[in-house]
């Protein structure tokens, strides 16, 4: 269980999955295996590989001492952690936390018309500076342009909130096209393509 909860532990920080194979003992039952699983479905890994001692010819790591070549290799421990109560979620370390913002904080608005559709983002602030939350205001409320961007905002905000940085969310951003695209109308925004 280790493995799976170190895997827990970075999984919220990553857009993929993790890359890591869950060692068991050969003595592991089909149960133990299903145990690992559930629990990594549990704590959000998007991916998990197990590996069951003994169950190739050949392998680059045993986790039983070979007694011919005593002294030669260190035995390794690979048994499962004891299970928490039923669906308890285990905690590996440190959790992500968020960060909120105060209830009273600065805010900067940009008004912009992008191919006839006209509208506002708001940034909200930390007392530090920091860009902490995004309100996108376009289109008629309950419109299908609406609906996208109030989600889009509000993705962007807890990614902020919880961390990431406001480089990397523009950077998996970047390069993507989608129409209405043309010049803002707002001389900090430019033309807006994407």
């Amino acid at each position: 269980m280790g493995h799976v909860l170190m895997m827990a532990a970075v999984q919220p920080f990553l857009s993929g999955a993790i890359s890591k194979t869950v060692n068991m003992p050969e003595e592991t039952t089909a149960d133990e295996i299903a145990q690992v699983y559930s629990e990594a479905w549990r704590l959000g890994l998007k991916s998990i590989a197990i590996y069951r001692d003994g169950s190739k010819r050949t392998q680059p790591l045993n986790t039983r001492r070979d007694e011919s070549r005593k002294g030669s290799e260190v035995e390794t421990d690979t048994a499962l952690a004891p299970s928490g109560a039923p669906g308890e979620p285990k905690t590996a370390g440190r959790q992500p936390m968020r960060r909120r913002l105060p209830d009273e904080r600065r805010a900067l608005t940009h008004h912009f018309s992008v191919g006839g559709y006209e509208g506002y983002i708001t940034v909200g602030f930390y007392d530090d500076g920091q860009p902490g939350e995004i309100f996108i205001t376009m289109a008629k409320e309950g419109s299908t342009i609406s609906g996208l961007m109030d989600s889009f905002a509000t993705v962007v905000s807890l990614a902020l909130q919880y961390g990431v940085p406001l480089k990397v969310v523009c950077g998996k951003l970047s390069h993507t096209r989608f129409e209405p695209s043309g010049w803002s109308g707002n001389q900090e925004i430019g033309y807006a393509n994407r």
